[in-house]
Order: structure tokens, then C-alpha cells, then sequence
């Protein structure tokens, strides 16, 4: 099994990256706890 490693900045900025991006093509956001939970950990 590989596991891809990331560096710290992506481990945070990815999943508000991702949902951001979702938000402005109009998807819906499934994970609104983790959208809520990056911003609040800092």
C-alpha cells in the first residue's frame, strides 16, 4: 500500500482547497464539518 506523504502546509490548506473549489463550481459540500473544523484548529 502506498501513502502518499504530504507537507504540513498541505495538510492544511488542502481540504478548504478542495472544498472551496467545489463551492465555486457549484457542487455541494459533503464534509461541512471539515469545512467548518480547518479554520476553527488554527
Amino acid at each position: 500500500m502506498n501513502k502518499t506523504c504530504y507537507l504540513p502546509a498541505e495538510q492544511i490548506f488542502y481540504p478548504g482547497w478542495l472544498m472551496v473549489s467545489q463551492l465555486r463550481s457549484g457542487q455541494p459540500v459533503e464534509d461541512g464539518k471539515a469545512l467548518y473544523a480547518v479554520p476553527v484548529s488554527w
